[in-house]
């Protein structure tokens, strides 16, 4: 499958008018996420797993597990217990992938009914394929999305960092996340809970930030703060549990890294020598982004007031 240049991509953006999206369109999702599932099992691994695993305790950053999938497991399971899931409640997935996660929790019972959404064509028609019992995948925007119904609890994996678009001002990007808050208020049951999980920016200035944000692998696309986080949450959700850490991102994309290298041949194959080179250098930036503290990784899990 052939893939688009940067500039291509870029162009192809520009030229489209993206009104309908606080964060990034349709457009902008399918350029990073469109490109074969071959193609990412080759770096990411055969689960699809695309967020960072949990390999540490985070409050003394002791590293409790070396293995990549009992990693990507522990990350799952964390999620999956901060909202509670279990066998005869039901959850959403916002933001789905591939349906790792909703993978995971179906082989080990944690729900009796699920949802997940995502902007990805190809990401929605793997999780169809999958054949999950009682779940349903839909390919909308959750700007867009009306499930009709409640939920006992809620996932956001990975996908908060397109919900905002570069160049925003502090307010915009509150009123962003706002707005997808307000949403998940109203889809959860009385008691619920949200767990989140997104890259954020640490220390880094707003200036920097538009400076460095990698809107060549991600169009449209920008982190939040994690006072943006709080400050947008706070009229629909009390604040139950959070931790960062850089070492679980930075282990991720060591792993994801050398699987990029040691399958190169097969990956030039498929995208060619400029977008391998392209995604060497992708995962090089981000590693560096993780370990000089300019990034870091979130996670915050939220029950409904």
């Amino acid at each position: 499958m052939k893939m688009l240049t940067r500039n291509e991509a870029k162009e192809l953006l520009n030229e489209r008018t993206q009104e309908d999206y606080a964060g990034a369109s349709k457009d902008a999702i399918s350029h990073h996420y469109d490109n074969g599932i071959q193609f990412y099992k080759l770096w990411i691994g055969e689960d699809l797993y695309y967020t960072a695993a949990k390999y540490v305790d985070p409050l003394t950053d002791t590293v409790l597990r070396e293995d990549y999938a009992e990693a990507q497991n522990a990350k799952s399971k964390f999620h999956l217990d901060a909202i509670g899931a279990t066998s005869g409640r039901s959850l959403l997935d916002i933001g789905c992938g591939w349906g790792t996660t909703l993978k995971y929790a179906a082989g080990a019972g944690r729900f009796s009914e699920a949802m997940g959404i995502t902007l990805s064509e190809q990401q929605g028609e793997y999780v169809k394929s999958l054949g999950l019992a009682n779940t349903n995948v839909f390919v909308e925007s959750y700007e867009h999305f009306n499930p009709g119904r409640t939920f006992d609890g809620i996932l956001t994996l990975g996908a908060l960092e397109h919900f905002a678009k570069p160049g925003m001002s502090r307010e915009e990007k509150i009123a962003t996340y706002r707005t997808y808050f307000s949403k998940c208020h109203e889809w959860l049951e009385k008691g619920g809970c949200l767990s989140l999980q997104c890259s954020t920016w640490n220390g880094v200035s707003r200036e920097m930030a538009k400076r460095i944000v990698p809107s060549d692998v991600f169009p449209e696309s920008d982190l939040a703060y994690e006072s943006e986080v709080f400050e947008a949450a706070e009229p629909y959700f009390e604040l139950h549990h959070y931790e960062r850490s850089m070492t679980d991102y930075i282990k991720t994309i060591a792993y994801w890294h050398e699987r990029l290298k040691s399958n190169r041949d097969e990956i030039v194959k498929l995208i060619g020598e400029e977008e391998y080179a392209f995604h060497e250098r992708y995962m090089r930036r981000v590693s560096a982004g993780f370990k000089r503290r300019r990034i870091q990784l979130s996670r915050f899990v939220f029950r409904r007031r």
